[in-house]
């Protein structure tokens, strides 16, 4: 009897088994005993690969329990080349605006941006315990992950193909074949291009490829000098990724939509988001042509350069530098700040300091503001470069920014109108509430006899300068999203440094002026006199800072 329960269990063990493998896709591979995992497709040092590690080795048990999380870096070429086949085996064909990570659960899934896929990691984990079939490519990664230990997460590199046929000694080096590529730093849809341009690289001898960042203006300009030798229609913002041959050009940006599109979408309306093109264009190894002598893209003079940049200059381009003084220079003379300024002065000369104490606390102060300002504005620019990054986030935002524009344009309008009307402060509604108002006298009074006069001015520098951000970050934060509206670069810290240097000019002539014998009253009177003026010059820059929003949401 024993021995026949033991032949029935056989035979029921042999049919599941053979059910399985029935039941397996075409083409797929029934999985080695104990591999259960889950593959991600990263690059070193990339942070979402970090937080989807950290997430599989914290997870709870029943979540990831025997199943593997398989790393591979496809910085390597051999990598690269696995994750290429696996996407051309399951019919996947990436756009610049599938970023990676990317994420293959077995058999089938093989998902790309960390952000859409992250909510659903449970369940994904969950499919993976499920799986007991893979890719014929990833047998031997399904080896290594069935012998991988007790370890959640373990890194993987696909095996060589064995020694290549190399090029016997002293024979021709390969013809040069040149490729220039046009991209936007911290694009990420210009990430995964590079990847594959440096698998192209590594595998097609000869090729050079020509990197040009358009942020900068030498590569902004060969990119418009580019474009017009070649006739590519566009923007020049809009077209990068952008790659260049001698006779041709390939663009794998994202296709430009009507905001219409965009608006009708989002209430679950109107047609589809248009594909995005391929990453590269099949057969562009075979596209280049053997050169002898420099690719045309070298061969444009300064001239060529200036012209092109001169005729490609767009909206906000026209006024970057010029833009940028003015709208510090307005912030800086704003009455908040600006009153804060004569109140600190005057309280100095009423309570009797001399000049010294006027040029050591009055210029620390002015130092103490800068430095708040410019550390805060380096914090924002971090954000707003993040926004200007998500594209379906950053045209909202745009068109919000817009629309706070033209609000806080027409409020200040009227706070010019009722001061004409009144000469009354309290009748305007644009300013800092009575209550900060106390708080920042206070601090000035309980400052200005310290010993230390500059560590006191510094310290009214930070404290009075956060206590206003309410009302001089009205105009700060939609300027440093114009000053990082193609990522935070070097010209857009210049242009930082360049508006916080205008925002506090109107505080260094004062403690001049005051040093100088100018007295606190006729200073307060000054300001009193021209509070008018100044809330039409924002009103009027309100105006221009909606207007680049806008221009920003409609160009993409």
């Amino acid at each position: 009897m024993t021995l026949f329960r033991t032949h029935i269990l056989l035979f029921c063990a042999w049919l599941l088994a053979a059910g399985a493998v029935a039941g397996a896709p075409s083409g797929d591979t029934p999985a080695p005993p104990g591999a259960r995992f889950a593959v991600v497709f990263g690059t070193a040092g990339c942070r979402e690969c970090a937080e989807l590690k950290e997430w599989w080795a914290d997870s709870s048990e029943s979540t990831t329990a025997g199943v593997r999380l398989v790393i591979v870096d496809i910085g390597k070429p051999r990598n690269f080349e696995l994750l290429a086949a696996l996407e051309k085996e399951l019919g996947v064909r990436p756009g610049a605006n599938d970023s990676l990570p990317a994420l293959h659960i077995p058999p089938r899934n093989l998902l790309y941006n960390y952000e859409k896929y992250a909510p659903l990691l449970p369940e994904l984990a969950e499919s993976a315990h499920r799986a007991r079939e893979f890719s014929p490519l990833l047998a031997d990664l399904a080896r290594a992950a069935a012998a991988g230990g007790d370890a959640a997460v373990m890194g993987y590199t696909a095996p060589g193909k064995g020694a290549a046929g190399s090029a016997a000694s002293g024979s021709a080096a390969p013809p040069e074949r040149n490729l220039a590529y046009f991209f936007l730093p911290r694009c990420q849809h210009c990430s995964r291009m590079n990847l594959a341009l440096r698998h192209l690289e590594a595998t097609t001898p000869g090729l050079r490829i020509a990197r040009f960042d358009i942020t900068t203006p030498d590569g902004l300009a060969t990119l418009g000098c580019v474009r017009e030798t070649l006739g590519i229609p566009g923007d020049a913002r809009t077209d990068v990724p952008l790659l260049v041959w001698e006779d041709g050009w390939h663009s794998a940006a994202p296709p430009q939509e009507r905001l219409t599109a965009k608006i009708g979408r989002w209430f679950g309306s109107g047609a589809p988001k248009p594909a995005a093109p391929p990453l590269l264009p099949d057969g562009l190894a075979q596209k280049l042509k053997p050169a002898d002598q420099p690719p045309f893209w070298d061969c444009f003079t300064d001239a060529d350069k200036r012209t092109a940049l001169a005729r490609n200059r767009s909206f906000l381009d026209r006024l970057d530098w010029g833009g940028i003084l003015l709208a510090g220079l307005i912030d800086g003379i704003n009455p908040c700040a600006f009153a804060t300024a004569v109140f600190l002065v005057g309280y100095l000369l009423f309570i009797g300091r001399g000049k010294k104490a006027v040029f050591l606390l009055g210029g620390s102060f002015c130092f103490g503001v800068f430095a708040t300002y410019f550390l805060l504005g380096l914090g924002l620019s971090k954000l707003a470069a993040w926004l200007a990054a998500l594209a379906w986030l950053k045209t909202a935002v745009y068109l919000l920014m817009a629309a706070g524009g033209l609000l806080l344009a027409g409020l200040h309008l009227r706070d010019a109108w009722r001061f004409r009307r009144t000469g009354l402060a309290r009748d305007m509604s644009m300013g800092l509430s009575a209550e900060t108002t106390r708080r920042i006298h206070a601090f000035i009074r309980e400052y200005a006899g310290h010993r230390s006069l500059l560590l006191a001015g510094l310290a009214l520098g930070v404290i009075i300068s956060s206590l206003e951000l309410v009302c001089t970050g009205q105009i700060y934060l939609p300027a440093l999203m114009v000053m990082n509206r193609t990522g935070m670069t070097g010209h857009s810290l210049r242009l930082l440094l360049a508006y916080n240097l205008a925002f506090i000019l109107p505080l260094v002539l004062v403690t001049l002026l005051a040093a100088y014998g100018v007295s606190g009253k006729a200073l307060a009177e000054f300001a009193r006199r021209n509070v008018a003026r100044s809330k039409l010059l924002m009103a009027a820059l309100f105006l221009l800072l909606a207007a680049a929003m806008g221009w920003l949401a409609l160009a993409g």
